[in-house]
């Protein structure tokens, strides 16, 4: 069984949307939440799979994150959201907090708070 193929920012405007989103956040970019660069990739993927209606599977380990990037990332993630999502209410878009969880700081992290800190 093949490791998919990380999906090309420049072949894909939602990665890309994603991406620059991400990299918004802080003026480390990327490198200021995920430990390495391959977790970046693997979570970006997963979003823009999810976004673009293609198949997903989460990962089996929950991706790590740097400490200190909880609130940054979480409004990063909501504007994403807001940005791409056919679901107009977050709230309601489980799937989306599903993929969320998949983040080592949101893991256990309950539905209520994660929309708290996803709408900062």
């Amino acid at each position: 069984n093949k490791a998919p193929q990380p999906i090309n920012v420049n072949e894909c405007r939602t990665k890309e949307l994603i991406a620059d989103i991400i990299s918004s956040m802080d003026n480390k970019g990327w490198q200021y939440a995920f430990v390495s660069e391959y977790d970046y990739n693997l979570f970006t993927d997963l979003l823009t799979s999810y976004f673009e209606f293609k198949p997903y599977k989460l990962p089996d380990t929950t991706i790590q994150l740097k400490r200190g990037c909880k609130t940054k990332l979480a409004k990063a993630l909501g504007d994403v959201q807001k940005e791409l999502s056919p679901i107009n209410t977050l709230s309601a878009d489980t799937d989306f907090f599903r993929i969320i969880r998949s983040l080592s700081h949101f893991e256990k992290v309950t539905q209520g708070d994660l929309y708290k800190a996803l709408t900062r």
